[in-house]
């Protein structure tokens, strides 16, 4: 992946974004200040992880690094016709 000097969060800081929210029950609130970003970046990564399991919120390594795996999963009918 490559990250432009710019970039406020990258994979990890985002998967450890939805991790406080998520399992530490942070306010969203308190975590964006923390990573020092907008709300509304929290709530965008929190809302891509919820839509498509690692929803873009982190990708490779820091999955597994994280302890969270892959989560993204085929729906079992599609499944079922595989």
């Amino acid at each position: 992946m490559n990250l432009h000097k710019n970039a406020r969060t990258t994979p990890h800081s985002r998967i450890l974004m939805v991790r406080r929210v998520l399992d530490q029950k942070q306010p969203a609130t308190r975590v964006a200040a923390d990573f020092g970003v907008s709300e509304r970046t929290v709530r965008k990564w929190l809302a891509r992880w919820r839509v498509g399991g690692r929803g873009r919120a982190a990708r490779g390594r820091f999955l597994v690094a994280a302890g969270l795996g892959c989560q993204a999963r085929l729906p079992a009918a599609l499944t079922a016709r595989i």
